[in-house]
Protein backbone atom coordinates (compact mmCIF):
# COMPACT_ATOMS: atom_id res chain seq x y z
CA UNK A 1 0.00 0.00 0.00
CA UNK A 2 0.96 3.56 -1.13
CA UNK A 3 0.03 6.95 -0.46
CA UNK A 4 -1.32 9.51 -2.98
CA UNK A 5 2.30 11.29 -2.80
CA UNK A 6 3.78 8.22 -4.24
CA UNK A 7 5.50 6.79 -0.92
CA UNK A 8 6.38 3.44 -1.47
CA UNK A 9 7.40 0.41 0.72
CA UNK A 10 11.23 0.97 -0.34
CA UNK A 11 11.68 4.49 -2.76
CA UNK A 12 10.14 7.44 -2.19
CA UNK A 13 9.24 9.83 -4.55
CA UNK A 14 12.33 12.45 -3.72
CA UNK A 15 15.29 9.72 -3.97
CA UNK A 16 13.39 7.97 -7.27
CA UNK A 17 13.39 11.51 -8.60
CA UNK A 18 16.64 12.32 -7.69
CA UNK A 19 17.77 9.06 -9.76
CA UNK A 20 15.02 9.78 -12.41
CA UNK A 21 17.49 12.84 -13.02
CA UNK A 22 20.31 10.57 -13.50
CA UNK A 23 19.43 8.02 -16.15
CA UNK A 24 20.32 9.69 -19.78
CA UNK A 25 16.96 7.31 -21.25
CA UNK A 26 13.46 8.42 -21.73
CA UNK A 27 10.89 6.19 -19.49
CA UNK A 28 10.41 3.00 -20.11
CA UNK A 29 7.59 0.54 -19.65
CA UNK A 30 10.26 -1.41 -17.17
CA UNK A 31 9.01 -4.53 -18.70
CA UNK A 32 11.69 -6.24 -19.10
CA UNK A 33 12.51 -9.08 -16.95
CA UNK A 34 15.72 -10.30 -15.36
CA UNK A 35 18.33 -12.21 -17.63
CA UNK A 36 18.30 -16.08 -16.97
CA UNK A 37 21.50 -17.35 -15.27
CA UNK A 38 22.24 -18.02 -11.78
CA UNK A 39 22.41 -15.53 -9.17
CA UNK A 40 24.51 -16.06 -5.65
CA UNK A 41 23.43 -14.44 -2.56
CA UNK A 42 26.43 -12.21 -3.31
CA UNK A 43 24.82 -10.99 -6.19
CA UNK A 44 21.61 -9.92 -4.41
CA UNK A 45 23.62 -8.19 -2.00
CA UNK A 46 25.19 -5.99 -4.59
CA UNK A 47 21.88 -5.04 -5.58
CA UNK A 48 20.91 -3.70 -2.42
CA UNK A 49 24.17 -2.19 -2.05
CA UNK A 50 23.50 -0.36 -5.24
CA UNK A 51 19.95 0.61 -4.16
CA UNK A 52 21.50 1.64 -0.90
CA UNK A 53 23.96 3.96 -2.36
CA UNK A 54 21.42 5.69 -4.83
CA UNK A 55 19.38 6.41 -1.74
CA UNK A 56 22.48 7.72 0.52
CA UNK A 57 22.16 11.62 -0.46
CA UNK A 58 18.20 11.51 -1.05
CA UNK A 59 16.65 9.32 1.44
CA UNK A 60 18.06 8.28 4.50
CA UNK A 61 15.19 6.59 5.59
CA UNK A 62 14.43 4.70 2.71
CA UNK A 63 18.18 4.09 2.68
CA UNK A 64 18.19 2.39 6.21
CA UNK A 65 14.85 0.24 5.27
CA UNK A 66 17.61 -1.09 2.27
CA UNK A 67 20.44 -1.40 4.78
CA UNK A 68 17.93 -3.40 7.35
CA UNK A 69 16.77 -6.01 4.90
CA UNK A 70 21.02 -6.70 3.72
CA UNK A 71 21.85 -7.08 7.80
CA UNK A 72 19.04 -8.76 8.89
CA UNK A 73 17.42 -11.45 5.82
CA UNK A 74 20.16 -11.20 4.01
CA UNK A 75 22.90 -12.06 6.63
CA UNK A 76 20.50 -14.35 8.16
CA UNK A 77 20.89 -16.52 4.69
CA UNK A 78 24.48 -15.75 4.27
CA UNK A 79 25.74 -16.85 7.76
CA UNK A 80 23.11 -17.01 10.25
CA UNK A 81 21.59 -20.56 9.01
CA UNK A 82 24.78 -22.53 9.29
CA UNK A 83 24.51 -24.07 5.85
CA UNK A 84 26.15 -22.70 2.12
CA UNK A 85 23.28 -20.54 0.39
CA UNK A 86 22.28 -21.66 -2.88
CA UNK A 87 22.57 -19.76 -6.35
CA UNK A 88 19.28 -19.17 -7.97
CA UNK A 89 17.75 -19.15 -11.28
CA UNK A 90 14.86 -16.78 -12.69
CA UNK A 91 11.75 -18.52 -14.41
CA UNK A 92 9.30 -16.96 -15.60
CA UNK A 93 5.67 -18.82 -14.67
CA UNK A 94 2.40 -18.69 -16.75
CA UNK A 95 -0.66 -20.20 -15.08
CA UNK A 96 -4.84 -20.10 -15.39
CA UNK A 97 -6.93 -19.86 -12.21
CA UNK A 98 -10.53 -19.38 -11.77
CA UNK A 99 -12.53 -18.47 -8.71
CA UNK A 100 -16.68 -19.06 -8.16
CA UNK A 101 -18.57 -18.37 -4.92
CA UNK A 102 -21.78 -20.24 -6.41
CA UNK A 103 -23.08 -16.85 -7.50
CA UNK A 104 -19.97 -14.77 -8.94
CA UNK A 105 -17.41 -16.59 -10.86
CA UNK A 106 -14.24 -14.93 -13.07
CA UNK A 107 -11.30 -16.87 -14.44
CA UNK A 108 -7.77 -15.62 -15.88
CA UNK A 109 -6.58 -17.81 -18.27
CA UNK A 110 -3.14 -16.45 -19.05
CA UNK A 111 -1.94 -14.94 -15.61
CA UNK A 112 1.86 -14.71 -14.56
CA UNK A 113 4.90 -14.47 -11.89
CA UNK A 114 8.09 -15.16 -11.45
CA UNK A 115 9.63 -18.47 -10.20
CA UNK A 116 12.97 -19.06 -8.45
CA UNK A 117 14.83 -22.21 -8.20
CA UNK A 118 17.32 -22.77 -6.04
CA UNK A 119 20.22 -24.29 -8.28
CA UNK A 120 23.27 -25.25 -6.34
CA UNK A 121 25.56 -28.20 -6.98
CA UNK A 122 24.50 -29.34 -3.28
CA UNK A 123 21.39 -28.84 -4.31
CA UNK A 124 21.56 -31.48 -7.73
CA UNK A 125 18.31 -33.96 -6.86
CA UNK A 126 17.35 -32.76 -3.62
CA UNK A 127 13.81 -32.45 -2.90
CA UNK A 128 13.10 -28.63 -1.13
CA UNK A 129 10.41 -27.31 0.19
CA UNK A 130 8.23 -24.30 -1.63
CA UNK A 131 7.97 -21.02 -0.24
CA UNK A 132 4.78 -18.79 -2.02
CA UNK A 133 5.36 -15.10 -1.57
CA UNK A 134 2.87 -12.78 -2.20
CA UNK A 135 3.44 -8.65 -3.29
CA UNK A 136 2.24 -5.54 -1.44
CA UNK A 137 -0.43 -3.62 -3.29
CA UNK A 138 0.63 -2.21 -6.97
CA UNK A 139 -1.08 -0.39 -9.38
CA UNK A 140 1.03 -0.18 -12.27
CA UNK A 141 0.58 -3.84 -14.31
CA UNK A 142 4.48 -3.50 -15.20
CA UNK A 143 5.34 -3.32 -11.43
CA UNK A 144 5.13 -6.67 -11.09
CA UNK A 145 7.57 -9.88 -9.73
CA UNK A 146 7.27 -11.30 -13.61
CA UNK A 147 8.81 -8.14 -14.92
CA UNK A 148 11.80 -7.44 -12.07
CA UNK A 149 15.03 -6.48 -13.25
CA UNK A 150 17.76 -5.37 -10.70
CA UNK A 151 18.88 -2.77 -13.10
CA UNK A 152 18.81 0.36 -11.79
CA UNK A 153 18.49 2.05 -15.15
CA UNK A 154 15.39 0.49 -15.82
CA UNK A 155 14.18 1.76 -12.14
CA UNK A 156 15.12 5.06 -12.76
CA UNK A 157 13.08 4.92 -16.09
CA UNK A 158 10.28 3.51 -15.26
CA UNK A 159 7.28 5.18 -15.20
CA UNK A 160 5.72 3.88 -11.68
CA UNK A 161 9.04 4.60 -9.79
CA UNK A 162 7.58 4.07 -6.55
CA UNK A 163 5.93 0.89 -7.66
CA UNK A 164 9.11 -0.65 -9.59
CA UNK A 165 10.89 0.07 -6.67
CA UNK A 166 8.63 -1.98 -4.31
CA UNK A 167 8.82 -4.86 -6.52
CA UNK A 168 12.56 -4.40 -7.28
CA UNK A 169 13.23 -5.12 -2.97
CA UNK A 170 10.09 -7.55 -2.32
CA UNK A 171 11.54 -9.64 -5.34
CA UNK A 172 15.27 -9.38 -3.83
CA UNK A 173 13.60 -10.67 -0.80
CA UNK A 174 12.03 -13.26 -2.38
CA UNK A 175 15.44 -14.53 -3.92
CA UNK A 176 16.98 -14.47 -0.34
CA UNK A 177 14.20 -16.95 0.36
CA UNK A 178 15.06 -18.92 -3.02
CA UNK A 179 18.62 -19.14 -1.62
CA UNK A 180 18.36 -20.43 1.70
CA UNK A 181 17.22 -23.78 -0.17
CA UNK A 182 13.42 -23.84 -1.11
CA UNK A 183 10.83 -22.89 -4.82
CA UNK A 184 10.03 -19.84 -4.40
CA UNK A 185 6.97 -18.56 -6.13
CA UNK A 186 5.64 -15.32 -6.58
CA UNK A 187 2.24 -14.37 -8.48
CA UNK A 188 1.55 -11.48 -10.12
CA UNK A 189 -2.29 -11.15 -9.13
CA UNK A 190 -4.86 -10.58 -12.22
CA UNK A 191 -4.45 -7.52 -13.61
CA UNK A 192 -0.97 -7.72 -13.35
CA UNK A 193 2.31 -8.71 -15.95
CA UNK A 194 0.29 -10.46 -18.37
CA UNK A 195 -3.37 -10.00 -17.49
CA UNK A 196 -4.15 -7.15 -18.59
CA UNK A 197 -7.74 -7.21 -16.73
CA UNK A 198 -9.04 -6.09 -13.34
CA UNK A 199 -7.29 -6.27 -9.93
CA UNK A 200 -9.71 -7.46 -7.52
CA UNK A 201 -8.00 -5.72 -4.76
CA UNK A 202 -8.18 -7.75 -1.19
CA UNK A 203 -10.93 -10.03 -2.25
CA UNK A 204 -10.90 -13.62 -1.26
CA UNK A 205 -10.43 -14.75 -5.45
CA UNK A 206 -6.65 -14.18 -4.81
CA UNK A 207 -6.65 -17.50 -2.73
CA UNK A 208 -6.89 -19.92 -6.42
CA UNK A 209 -4.61 -17.51 -7.63
CA UNK A 210 -1.95 -18.14 -5.22
CA UNK A 211 -2.88 -22.09 -4.86
CA UNK A 212 -3.07 -22.13 -8.71
CA UNK A 213 0.55 -19.89 -8.96
CA UNK A 214 2.53 -22.70 -6.29
CA UNK A 215 0.78 -25.62 -7.83
CA UNK A 216 2.00 -24.44 -11.39
CA UNK A 217 5.62 -23.94 -9.96
CA UNK A 218 5.49 -27.84 -8.54
CA UNK A 219 4.81 -28.62 -12.48
CA UNK A 220 7.67 -26.40 -13.78
CA UNK A 221 9.79 -28.47 -11.35
CA UNK A 222 8.88 -31.38 -12.26
CA UNK A 223 9.50 -30.83 -15.86
CA UNK A 224 12.33 -31.82 -17.93
CA UNK A 225 14.30 -29.00 -17.55
CA UNK A 226 14.14 -29.34 -13.48
CA UNK A 227 13.65 -32.77 -12.36
CA UNK A 228 17.25 -33.82 -11.98
CA UNK A 229 18.49 -30.51 -10.60
CA UNK A 230 15.24 -29.90 -7.69
CA UNK A 231 12.67 -31.90 -6.69
CA UNK A 232 9.70 -30.23 -4.02
CA UNK A 233 9.51 -32.13 -0.86
CA UNK A 234 5.84 -31.72 -0.32
CA UNK A 235 5.64 -28.95 2.21
CA UNK A 236 4.50 -25.74 1.14
CA UNK A 237 4.70 -22.37 2.88
CA UNK A 238 3.32 -18.91 2.34
CA UNK A 239 4.67 -15.59 3.27
CA UNK A 240 2.85 -12.21 2.14
CA UNK A 241 2.95 -8.54 3.63
CA UNK A 242 0.24 -5.69 3.27
CA UNK A 243 -2.18 -6.58 0.38
CA UNK A 244 0.30 -9.69 0.30
CA UNK A 245 -0.64 -10.78 3.93
CA UNK A 246 -4.03 -10.61 3.04
CA UNK A 247 -2.88 -12.29 -0.29
CA UNK A 248 -1.16 -15.14 2.33
CA UNK A 249 -4.57 -16.04 4.57
CA UNK A 250 -6.98 -16.32 2.01
CA UNK A 251 -3.93 -18.47 -0.21
CA UNK A 252 -3.58 -20.70 2.93
CA UNK A 253 -7.65 -21.76 2.82
CA UNK A 254 -7.31 -22.27 -0.72
CA UNK A 255 -4.11 -23.80 -0.76
CA UNK A 256 -5.44 -26.47 2.21
CA UNK A 257 -8.52 -27.34 0.81
CA UNK A 258 -6.51 -28.31 -2.14
CA UNK A 259 -5.60 -32.16 -2.17
CA UNK A 260 -3.02 -32.14 -4.27
CA UNK A 261 -0.86 -29.16 -2.50
CA UNK A 262 -1.78 -28.74 1.24
CA UNK A 263 -0.62 -26.35 3.53
CA UNK A 264 2.37 -27.12 5.83
CA UNK A 265 2.20 -23.17 7.09
CA UNK A 266 1.21 -19.47 6.53
CA UNK A 267 2.73 -15.97 7.36
CA UNK A 268 0.80 -13.14 6.79
CA UNK A 269 2.57 -10.14 7.78
CA UNK A 270 0.38 -6.64 8.52
CA UNK A 271 -2.65 -7.33 5.82
CA UNK A 272 -6.18 -5.95 6.03
CA UNK A 273 -7.92 -9.32 7.32
CA UNK A 274 -10.72 -7.86 8.97
CA UNK A 275 -12.52 -5.83 5.74
CA UNK A 276 -15.65 -5.66 7.55
CA UNK A 277 -14.99 -4.71 10.66
CA UNK A 278 -11.60 -2.69 11.50
CA UNK A 279 -11.06 -1.91 7.41
CA UNK A 280 -14.85 -0.94 6.65
CA UNK A 281 -15.07 1.22 10.29
CA UNK A 282 -11.78 3.26 8.98
CA UNK A 283 -13.18 4.24 6.04
CA UNK A 284 -16.14 5.25 7.15
CA UNK A 285 -15.08 7.14 10.06
CA UNK A 286 -14.11 10.20 7.29
CA UNK A 287 -10.10 9.62 9.60
CA UNK A 288 -7.10 11.17 7.73
CA UNK A 289 -5.48 8.21 5.71
CA UNK A 290 -2.21 7.88 4.74
CA UNK A 291 -3.01 6.26 1.27
CA UNK A 292 -6.46 7.78 0.68
CA UNK A 293 -6.50 5.83 -2.53
CA UNK A 294 -7.37 2.15 -0.53
CA UNK A 295 -11.30 2.92 -0.57
CA UNK A 296 -11.25 3.52 -4.39
CA UNK A 297 -9.54 0.49 -5.21
CA UNK A 298 -11.17 -1.81 -2.47
CA UNK A 299 -14.91 -0.58 -4.07
CA UNK A 300 -13.44 -1.01 -8.18
CA UNK A 301 -11.84 -4.66 -7.42
CA UNK A 302 -14.95 -5.37 -6.29
CA UNK A 303 -16.89 -4.02 -8.83
CA UNK A 304 -14.46 -6.49 -11.32
CA UNK A 305 -16.40 -9.12 -9.04
CA UNK A 306 -19.71 -7.93 -8.39
CA UNK A 307 -21.04 -5.86 -10.50
CA UNK A 308 -23.24 -2.59 -10.76
CA UNK A 309 -25.34 -4.72 -8.76
CA UNK A 310 -23.63 -3.95 -5.29
CA UNK A 311 -21.05 -1.60 -6.67
CA UNK A 312 -21.62 0.35 -9.81
CA UNK A 313 -20.05 3.32 -9.83
CA UNK A 314 -22.95 6.05 -9.74
CA UNK A 315 -24.01 4.68 -6.22
CA UNK A 316 -20.57 4.46 -4.63
CA UNK A 317 -18.41 7.58 -5.87
CA UNK A 318 -19.15 10.96 -5.43
CA UNK A 319 -20.00 13.57 -7.81
CA UNK A 320 -18.05 13.37 -10.70
CA UNK A 321 -15.54 11.05 -9.07
CA UNK A 322 -17.87 8.09 -10.44
CA UNK A 323 -16.39 9.11 -13.92
CA UNK A 324 -12.70 10.04 -13.28
CA UNK A 325 -11.55 7.22 -10.15
CA UNK A 326 -12.05 4.23 -11.72
CA UNK A 327 -10.23 4.61 -14.95
CA UNK A 328 -7.20 5.40 -12.81
CA UNK A 329 -7.27 1.63 -11.13
CA UNK A 330 -6.67 -0.25 -14.89
CA UNK A 331 -3.23 -1.09 -14.56
CA UNK A 332 -1.64 2.00 -16.77
CA UNK A 333 -1.65 4.78 -13.95
CA UNK A 334 0.48 5.60 -11.04
CA UNK A 335 0.36 6.66 -7.91
CA UNK A 336 1.26 10.25 -9.26
CA UNK A 337 -1.78 10.08 -11.55
CA UNK A 338 -4.31 8.89 -8.50
CA UNK A 339 -2.73 11.64 -6.49
CA UNK A 340 -3.56 14.35 -9.11
CA UNK A 341 -7.20 13.23 -9.00
CA UNK A 342 -7.42 12.63 -5.22
CA UNK A 343 -6.06 15.21 -3.59
CA UNK A 344 -7.73 15.13 -0.28
CA UNK A 345 -6.45 12.52 2.88
CA UNK A 346 -9.98 11.56 3.50
CA UNK A 347 -10.67 8.62 1.33
CA UNK A 348 -14.73 8.96 2.83
CA UNK A 349 -14.81 12.33 0.60
CA UNK A 350 -14.83 10.46 -2.44
CA UNK A 351 -17.72 8.20 -1.60
CA UNK A 352 -21.03 8.65 -1.29
CA UNK A 353 -23.51 8.81 1.82
CA UNK A 354 -25.26 5.17 0.74
CA UNK A 355 -21.42 3.62 0.22
CA UNK A 356 -20.73 5.08 3.50
CA UNK A 357 -23.61 3.91 5.56
CA UNK A 358 -23.10 0.37 3.49
CA UNK A 359 -19.58 -0.14 5.17
CA UNK A 360 -21.35 -0.56 8.62
CA UNK A 361 -24.87 -1.93 7.70
CA UNK A 362 -24.78 -5.48 8.37
CA UNK A 363 -27.62 -5.87 6.02
CA UNK A 364 -25.91 -3.92 3.34
CA UNK A 365 -24.49 -5.63 0.45
CA UNK A 366 -21.09 -3.61 0.88
CA UNK A 367 -21.10 -4.95 4.26
CA UNK A 368 -22.03 -8.46 3.09
CA UNK A 369 -19.68 -8.92 0.74
CA UNK A 370 -16.52 -7.65 2.22
CA UNK A 371 -17.71 -10.05 5.80
CA UNK A 372 -17.48 -12.75 2.86
CA UNK A 373 -14.01 -11.87 2.13
CA UNK A 374 -13.06 -11.24 5.74
CA UNK A 375 -9.67 -13.74 5.10
CA UNK A 376 -10.10 -15.57 8.40
CA UNK A 377 -13.72 -16.85 7.95
CA UNK A 378 -15.34 -20.04 7.16
CA UNK A 379 -12.39 -22.51 7.68
CA UNK A 380 -10.14 -24.36 10.46
CA UNK A 381 -6.66 -24.27 10.02
CA UNK A 382 -5.13 -28.02 9.84
CA UNK A 383 -1.43 -26.48 8.73
CA UNK A 384 0.33 -23.67 10.86
CA UNK A 385 -0.54 -19.90 10.64
CA UNK A 386 2.07 -17.10 12.38
CA UNK A 387 0.53 -14.02 12.10
CA UNK A 388 3.08 -11.12 12.29
CA UNK A 389 2.25 -7.75 12.75
CA UNK A 390 3.47 -4.16 13.95
CA UNK A 391 1.45 -3.24 16.91
CA UNK A 392 2.10 0.84 15.92
CA UNK A 393 1.08 -0.04 11.61
CA UNK A 394 -0.35 3.30 10.71
CA UNK A 395 -2.04 2.12 7.68
CA UNK A 396 -3.41 -1.37 8.65
CA UNK A 397 -4.13 -1.50 11.98
CA UNK A 398 -2.83 -4.03 14.63
CA UNK A 399 -6.99 -5.46 15.16
CA UNK A 400 -6.69 -6.99 11.57
CA UNK A 401 -4.44 -9.22 13.20
CA UNK A 402 -5.93 -9.84 16.75
CA UNK A 403 -8.79 -10.19 15.22
CA UNK A 404 -8.04 -12.81 12.77
CA UNK A 405 -5.72 -14.22 15.45
CA UNK A 406 -8.48 -14.69 17.82
CA UNK A 407 -11.10 -16.27 15.49
CA UNK A 408 -8.52 -18.82 14.07
CA UNK A 409 -6.80 -19.75 17.04
CA UNK A 410 -10.20 -20.75 19.02
CA UNK A 411 -10.29 -22.80 16.57
CA UNK A 412 -7.40 -24.22 16.09
CA UNK A 413 -5.61 -23.52 19.45
CA UNK A 414 -2.34 -25.66 18.55
CA UNK A 415 -1.43 -24.41 14.96
CA UNK A 416 -2.31 -20.57 14.73
CA UNK A 417 0.48 -18.10 16.93
CA UNK A 418 1.11 -14.68 16.48
CA UNK A 419 4.17 -12.27 17.43
CA UNK A 420 4.54 -8.67 17.43
CA UNK A 421 7.56 -7.36 14.48
CA UNK A 422 8.97 -3.78 15.38
CA UNK A 423 9.74 -1.65 12.42
CA UNK A 424 13.32 -0.33 11.53
CA UNK A 425 14.13 2.30 13.47
CA UNK A 426 15.39 5.62 11.43
CA UNK A 427 16.08 9.03 12.49
CA UNK A 428 12.99 10.36 11.38
CA UNK A 429 10.26 8.82 13.67
CA UNK A 430 7.33 10.70 11.40
CA UNK A 431 8.70 8.20 8.38
CA UNK A 432 5.59 5.97 8.10
CA UNK A 433 5.73 2.88 10.01
CA UNK A 434 3.64 0.39 7.57
CA UNK A 435 6.87 0.35 5.52
CA UNK A 436 9.08 0.17 7.35
CA UNK A 437 8.32 -3.15 9.22
CA UNK A 438 8.33 -5.49 6.00
CA UNK A 439 12.63 -5.75 6.56
CA UNK A 440 11.96 -7.37 10.27
CA UNK A 441 8.60 -9.67 8.63
CA UNK A 442 10.58 -10.58 5.84
CA UNK A 443 13.15 -12.07 8.55
CA UNK A 444 11.03 -13.34 10.87
CA UNK A 445 9.11 -15.20 8.39
CA UNK A 446 12.12 -17.08 7.27
CA UNK A 447 13.39 -18.10 10.81
CA UNK A 448 9.81 -19.41 11.51
CA UNK A 449 9.52 -21.74 8.36
CA UNK A 450 13.52 -22.87 8.71
CA UNK A 451 12.21 -24.14 11.92
CA UNK A 452 9.19 -26.04 10.64
CA UNK A 453 11.14 -27.50 7.14
CA UNK A 454 14.33 -28.41 8.79
CA UNK A 455 11.96 -30.21 12.10
CA UNK A 456 10.55 -32.75 9.09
Amino acid sequence: MKNSAGLSIVLSLAAILALALAACSSPTNHAAPISPGLYSSSDLSGWLSNLEGALASSDPTDEKIVESIQSGLGAYVTAGRGSTPSTVTPQSLSYSSSFSDGTNSVSWPALSGLVLMPTAASLTKASVPLIAVQHGTQLYRSSAPSRFNPSLLLLRTSPDQSGAGENYVECVIAAYMATAGYIVVMPDYPGFGDDAGSHPYVHSSLGPVVRDAAKAAIALARGSAWKDTVSWNGQVFLFGYSEGGYATLVGARAAQADSSLGLTAAVPADGPYDLSGTMAQLIASKAPELYPYYAPYLFVGYHSIYGDSVYSYSSVFEGSYDMSLPPLFDGTHTAIDIAAVMTDQVPADYLTSQALAGLTSTTNAIYQTLMANDAYRAWTPTGRILFLHCPTDDVVPYANMTVAYQYLHALAPNNVEEQDIQPVDVADKAAEVHTRGLPNAALAALQYIDSLSRAR
